[in-house]
């Protein structure tokens, strides 16, 4: 697929509309400076975005979600599902509409797959005419504040 070097700013123009994209590239790099190997997961593929093998050999997938906002809440339609994915990561990625985030302003919340769904269940089960979203408060991340699942990458498997 040489011919998808081409074309660069178009391709960048692509990756910066997609909030999904941009969460994804940058996780794997975070994943790779721990020692991880990640690849993405079938095209919808469900509650499973990318596939890890730990530096110990364990395979496992996570779920990422991305946002750009500060404030912005996280669009989780159905309660995470722990065999679908080992974690799930929330990442805030600002940038401009049309941009690529600087690494140094992005922002990784690492959860267990038990842990989101716990979250979810609270918010959203018996009330079916709420918004499924998460949002920073339902993650502890308060403005200037505790932020109990910033770069939890020990929860992570080993």
């Amino acid at each position: 697929m040489e011919w998808i070097h081409d074309h660069p700013e178009l391709l960048r123009s692509i990756i910066a509309r997609s909030s999904g994209a941009i969460g994804e590239l940058l996780l794997v790099r975070q994943l790779e400076k721990r020692g991880y190997r990640a690849r993405p997961a079938s095209i919808n593929a469900r509650q499973c975005d990318l596939l890890v093998t730990s530096p110990a050999g364990r395979e496992f997938s996570v779920e990422v979600k991305t946002v750009k906002g500060r404030g912005a809440p996280w669009l989780v339609r159905n309660c995470p599902d722990e065999t679908a994915s080992a974690c799930w990561v929330f990442i805030h990625a600002p940038r401009a509409d049309d941009g690529l985030p600087p690494e140094e302003g992005v922002s990784y919340r690492l959860l267990s797959t038990r842990h989101a769904a716990q979250i979810w269940r609270e918010k959203f089960e018996g009330r079916p005419n709420k918004a499924p979203d998460i949002t920073w408060k339902d993650l502890g991340a308060m403005p200037g504040g505790a932020d109990p699942h910033l770069d939890r990458w020990d929860i992570l498997p080993a």
